[in-house]
């Protein structure tokens, strides 16, 4: 288990190899959408969003300084149970092909799901209009159905929103 470890941190440290994990999982995703896996391409997705995330921050540390890379928790929540036009469109974003042109085409009129950051929230799987949705002034990246949500999640939310 520990070779393990290793050799997963080792990859944390080489942009380059991680950026691979971008590629790998975009691939896998597109090709899980395409078998009609939502599911799994709903998490595939998400680790894209992860790595991809992780390298932008690895680079901006690099540049600046900084110790600690940030990914948003928030996105990649909210990608693992997303409605399949946010997923497919993520995709589209990041491949040179277009294979999942009709399948874009046939989400394109879905309504775009968001997640409410309030794990307390009492909607359904969490789940709003995303063009109803209000987003945290201070981060830019927690979403929530409601100002009363974000209230209730503001004493959890604001250590994480000063970054």
């Amino acid at each position: 288990m520990d070779v393990v470890l290793e050799r997963f941190a080792a990859v944390l440290t080489e942009v380059a190899k991680m950026k691979d994990f971008v590629s790998i999982y975009v691939a896998d995703a597109v090709q899980d959408v395409l078998d009609g896996n939502i599911k799994v391409a709903q998490i595939n997705t998400s680790f894209a969003c992860y790595f991809e995330q992780f390298v932008a921050n690895v680079l901006l540390a690099s540049e600046k300084k900084k110790t600690v890379p940030v990914v948003d928790g928030h996105i990649i929540a909210e990608l693992q149970s997303a409605d399949m036009k946010t997923v497919v469109s993520f995709l589209k974003k990041r491949i040179p092909c277009n294979c999942l042109d009709k399948k874009y085409k046939e989400v394109k009129f879905v309504t775009k799901m968001g997640m409410c950051a309030n794990p307390k929230c009492s909607l359904p799987d969490n789940k709003v209009e995303r063009k109803k949705m209000f987003t945290c002034t201070g981060c830019g990246s927690a979403n929530y159905c409601s100002p009363e949500c974000q209230k209730i999640d503001w004493p959890a939310h604001k250590f994480e929103c000063v970054r």
